[in-house]
């Protein structure tokens, strides 16, 4: 694979768009991405000044479709902290709802997030040739229509994002998807605390093949589940609940409007809590410090929800007919696993429960994985045919 390729691991997360770009000059292998989930409509926006805050903050894009021989202008979006706080009451956020394969707004806020990792100040107009790994929840990837309707939006396609902040020095970033691999979500995150990028085991997971391990992925709208039985996915074990830490969140913010006509989002109360924020408001002109009614909420509904998820997930292993008394070690991945990890070992005792590294990325990183697998597995065809 040429060395000008970018390999590029993304989960588009409910609430969060995550991206890996390879970079071997970092510790980790990779620089990390993050845009928030939302996104409305754009508009010309009346700015005095310089605009200050953060070039994640700054998301106006425009996005054109260079396929077919034509350029089609698909719209202007705010993306991510902008549509969060300039949209004009059309906001969109991610429901249970959703189809993530179906949705345009998928499409959209992928392409705004790598245009915006692959942005440098310096080199603002550019063409990237991208191998790009990413995810599908697991019910998702197993419906062959929606698994190819997604996969046709990007595999050699090309796309172009114009960046209409200033602050982006007229950037435009123009992608055209060289490669592009499919994981379940879930299934990524595993190959993320289970593999290096080298294919080698990590540290801890050299006995995976005489183990069984549980895998449980925890988003804000879903809970995606795996079985790793001696090394490999367990077909029946693999399946998506539809409830995350979205559904406890909301109940926090149902129960402050209800008592303290405090209005406060799920995102807003995921920062906190997932920052250990202190949660200070200001009632009738006083500041109040409410963290600790906070934490009595976020435990009071946290626990019922980590009581009914665990109660769905021992019904379906058990109906999928996956002895729970084997596991060895259960591996806790998502941005709701870092909130919930306490709450579910005092739930869930069946096998060392461990909160993986990256937990928030795990999706975003076995996706690169993915990318570096399927690029060494083209070298080794390749040498056995050219140096033959």
């Amino acid at each position: 694979m040429s060395p000008m390729i970018k390999k590029i691991g993304a989960d588009v997360g409910n609430d969060t768009l995550k991206i890996t770009v390879e970079n071997n000059k970092n510790s980790e292998g990779f620089d990390k991405y993050e845009v928030m989930n939302v996104i409305c409509p754009g508009y010309q926006r009346r700015i005095l000044g310089i605009e200050n805050s953060q070039l994640v903050n700054l998301l106006d894009v425009t996005i054109f479709d260079l396929n077919n021989n034509k350029e089609t202008n698909l719209g202007r979006y705010f993306v991510g902290g902008l549509a969060y706080k300039e949209s004009r009451g059309d906001l969109i956020e991610k429901t249970s709802e959703d189809i993530k394969a179906e949705s345009e707004y998928t499409l959209y806020l992928l392409l705004t997030g790598l245009a915006y990792a692959l942005y440098e100040e310096k080199n603002p107009v550019k063409h990237e040739n991208i191998s790009l790994g990413t995810v599908l929840p697991i019910e998702e990837y197993f419906n062959d229509d929606l698994l190819n309707k997604f996969k046709n939006k990007l595999w050699n396609k090309t796309y172009k994002v114009k960046f209409n902040s200033k602050a982006f020095n007229d950037a435009e970033i123009t992608m055209t998807f060289i490669n592009t691999y499919i994981e379940a979500e879930g299934a990524a995150a595993t190959y993320s605390y289970t593999f290096n990028f080298d294919g080698t085991y990590k540290k801890g997971m050299e006995n995976v093949e005489n183990e069984v391990h549980l895998g449980i992925d925890i988003g804000s709208i879903t809970t995606e589940i795996t079985v790793l039985e001696n090394g490999e996915f367990n077909s029946k074990g693999l399946f998506g609940i539809n409830i995350g830490t979205a559904y406890p969140l909301d109940k926090i913010a149902a129960e402050l409007k209800m008592t303290r006509n405090i209005d406060i989002t799920r995102h807003q109360l995921d920062y906190i809590l997932r920052k250990g924020k202190k949660f200070t408001v200001n009632i009738d002109g006083q500041i109040v410090d409410l963290t600790d009614e906070l934490q009595t909420l976020k435990e009071v509904h946290f626990n019922n929800f980590i009581k009914y998820l665990v109660n769905q997930i021992n019904k379906e292993l058990s109906t999928r007919g996956i002895n729970t008394k084997f596991f060895n070690r259960v591996n806790m991945t998502g941005g709701g696993s870092i909130l919930v990890i306490d709450n579910f070992k005092k739930e869930f005792k069946k096998g060392n429960v461990i909160l993986a590294e990256n937990p928030r990325y795990a999706n975003a990183i076995g996706s690169l994985s993915v990318v570096m697998a399927n690029e060494q597995q083209e070298d080794v065809a390749a040498d056995e045919v050219l140096n033959s």
